[in-house]
C-alpha cells in the first residue's frame, strides 16, 4: 500500500474497531437496542448487542482490508481519492451501529433515526462522487462511464447532485409515518440507482450518434481480485440472508417465578409471572408496523406499532395470526406458537402460572 495511506489506513482500522472497544469497556452501561423494554435475559458473547459490538466491525473490517488493497493497486487514483474512500468504511460501520444501539433508547423513533442517518450517509457519498476520477474500483463503474471520460465526468457531477437531493429528501421522510417513511425511502433509494445509470446510457446514445467510440475498459489485476471478493462476499451474504428468512425458531421455558422465551436472531427474555396484569388470547392480532427488530416469513420480532396496542414488544410467528397479548405495566408483550394449538397451550401454560 502506498506510504501515504499507511498512517491513515491503520487509523481507519482503528476506527473501525471503535464499536468493539465499547463493547469491551462500556459493559452492561451500553442499552442492548435488541431488547424490549423489560426482562431480557443475558446474552452470550456472540449474540444480541453484543453480537452487534463485536462481528459487524470485524467483517467491515475485513472488507475494508480487501477494499484498500484493491485501491492501491489503482494508479488513476489520486492522493485525496485514495483518503476519501480510505474513510468510507468507518463511517459507514459507526453510523449503521451508532444509529442501532440509538434506537435502544428511542425505539418509537427508530425509524426517523434510520431515515436521518442514511440521508446523512448518502449525502457524504454524493460528495464522494464528485470527487472520484475514472476508475474500476470505486464510483459509478458501468460500462459507459468506463468507456469514455467525458461520460465519467458528466455521470458522477450528475449523480453527485442527484444523491445531493434525494438524500435531503429522505432526510424529509423522518416527519411522515412509518410506513410511509420506509417506502418513500426505498423509493428514493432506487432513484439513486436507476437515474444516474440512465443519464450514462443517454450520454452513451449521444455519442454513438456524434460517431464517439467507447474503448472496452480492460480489467487489471486489483480489478479482478475486487470482483471475486465481490462475489465471494456477495454470495456469503446470500446465503446467509437465506438462512434468516426461513429459519429460526421461538421456545418457552417455564419456571416457578418467572418464564423465558428463546428466539432465534434476537435477544431472548425472561418475565416473572406477578408482572403480568392481563392475559388475552387473541384469534387474529395484527402486527401493524414494525419500527425495530427482526422479520422474515418465518418470524416476526421486535417493537412494532399498531393502533390496538401503540408500540409494544412481540416475539411471533409470521404465519400465525393467533396470539398470545400479555400487558406488562405500561408494555404490550404479543406471543404464538407455530401454530394454532401451540398458541393455546401457551396460553394455558401462562394462565395456569399467572391465576392466583
Amino acid at each position: 500500500m502506498r506510504s501515504l495511506q499507511k498512517k491513515e489506513t491503520l487509523l481507519s482500522d482503528i476506527v473501525i474497531l471503535l464499536p468493539v472497544f465499547l463493547g469491551i469497556f462500556g459493559g452492561t452501561s451500553i442499552p442492548d437496542p435488541f431488547s424490549p423494554a423489560f426482562g431480557t435475559t443475558g446474552n452470550s458473547l456472540w449474540s444480541g448487542k453484543n453480537g452487534l459490538l463485536f462481528i459487524l466491525p470485524s467483517f467491515f473490517l475485513l472488507f475494508q482490508c480487501l477494499f484498500l488493497r484493491a485501491l492501491s493497486k489503482q494508479e488513476s487514483l489520486d492522493g485525496f481519492s485514495m483518503r476519501i474512500s480510505c474513510w468510507v468504511l468507518p463511517i459507514l460501520s459507526n453510523l449503521i451501529i451508532g444509529m442501532i444501539l440509538f434506537t435502544a433508547s428511542y425505539r418509537n423513533l427508530s425509524y426517523r433515526i434510520f431515515a436521518m442517518g442514511f440521508g446523512l450517509l448518502f449525502l457524504f457519498l454524493s460528495w464522494v462522487l464528485s470527487h472520484v476520477p475514472q476508475n474500476p474500483i470505486i464510483g459509478i463503474r458501468i460500462p459507459w462511464t468506463l468507456g469514455n471520460l467525458e461520460n465519467w465526468n458528466l455521470t458522477h457531477r450528475f449523480g453527485s447532485r442527484c444523491w445531493a437531493v434525494s438524500s435531503l429528501l429522505m432526510m424529509g421522510t423522518a416527519l411522515l409515518p412509518a410506513k410511509w417513511c420506509f417506502s418513500c425511502s426505498m423509493l428514493l433509494l432506487l432513484i439513486m440507482v436507476c437515474l444516474p445509470m440512465a443519464y450514462s446510457y443517454s450520454i452513451y446514445r449521444r455519442h454513438k450518434k456524434a460517431g464517439i467510440v467507447y474503448v472496452r475498459p480492460s480489467r487489471t489485476k486489483a480489478g479482478k481480485r475486487m470482483v471475486l471478493w465481490s462475489a465471494i462476499l456477495t454470495a456469503g451474504f446470500c446465503i446467509l440472508t437465506g438462512i434468516l428468512l426461513f429459519t429460526g425458531d421461538i421456545s418457552y421455558e417455564f419456571g416457578p417465578d418467572a418464564f423465558r422465551v428463546h428466539a432465534s436472531y434476537w435477544s431472548d427474555l425472561e418475565l416473572e409471572y406477578d408482572k403480568i396484569t392481563e392475559l388475552t388470547l387473541y384469534k387474529d392480532c395484527p402486527a401493524g408496523t414494525r419500527v425495530n427488530g427482526f422479520g422474515s416469513p418465518r418470524l416476526s420480532m421486535g417493537a412494532f406499532q399498531n393502533d390496538a396496542f401503540g408500540t409494544y414488544t412481540r416475539y411471533t410467528y409470521t404465519a400465525n395470526p393467533d396470539c398470545v397479548v400479555l400487558h406488562i405495566e405500561n408494555e404490550v408483550l404479543v406471543l404464538n406458537g407455530a401454530d394454532t394449538e401451540s398458541t393455546k397451550r401457551l396460553y394455558e401454560s401462562l394462565q395456569f402460572f399467572t391465576e392466583p
